[in-house]
C-alpha cells in the first residue's frame, strides 16, 4: 500500500489526472508500465474518438447489474444489434488473448466501432423489455461487456 500510494503522489505531482493514474494501477507496482499506461490513457481520454468512447462506456456502466454467473442465451437475441453486440464482445475477448490489452490504444478504428455498436444498442434495444427472460439476456449482455472492460482497463474510474 505504501508503495502504490507513492506512486500515486508521484504521478499525480507530474500533472496526471488522478482518476487516469488510479484506472492506470495494476496489481504488479510497474511504475514504468504504470507510466505507460497512463499516457495511453491519457491520449485516448483527450481524443473524439476517445471520448466518445467513454460516453458509450458509460451507458453501459448505468444499467450494469450484478449477474456473475448467467450465461447468454443468443436464441433470445431478437435485434440485430444485440447481435452484433454479442460477436463484437466475442471478437473483443478473442483480441484481447491474442495482442494484449493495449491494442485498443493503439486502434481508434476499432474503438469508433464498438463506440458505434454500444450508441445503436441502446438506441435501438429496450432493455427492460417486457419478457424477463430477454430482459435478463440483454443486462447479461451488458454485464459482460462492462466487465471485460473493467478487469482489461477500469474504464469506470474515469471520470466523463
Amino acid at each position: 500500500k505504501f508503495f502504490q500510494k507513492r506512486i500515486t503522489i508521484l504521478f499525480g505531482e507530474m500533472g496526471f489526472r488522478q482518476d487516469i493514474i488510479n484506472a492506470s494501477m495494476t496489481n504488479e507496482l510497474d511504475p514504468f508500465s504504470i507510466f505507460e499506461r497512463m499516457n495511453q490513457m491519457t491520449r485516448l481520454y483527450n481524443s473524439t474518438d476517445g471520448n466518445s468512447f467513454l460516453k458509450a462506456f458509460k451507458r453501459l456502466s448505468s444499467l450494469t447489474e450484478d449477474l456473475k454467473n448467467d450465461n447468454l442465451i443468443t436464441t433470445l437475441f431478437i435485434k440485430e444489434e444485440e447481435k452484433i453486440l454479442c460477436n463484437l464482445l466475442n471478437d473483443f475477448r478473442d483480441r484481447i488473448e491474442k495482442e494484449g490489452s493495449n491494442f485498443i490504444f493503439d486502434n481508434f478504428q476499432y474503438l469508433n466501432k464498438l463506440t458505434k455498436s454500444i450508441d445503436e444498442f441502446f438506441d435501438n434495444v429496450i432493455v427492460n423489455d417486457e419478457n424477463i427472460e430477454i430482459r435478463r439476456n440483454r443486462k447479461i449482455l451488458i454485464y459482460q461487456f462492462h466487465k471485460i472492460f473493467n478487469e482489461n482497463f477500469k474504464f469506470s474510474l474515469l471520470e466523463v
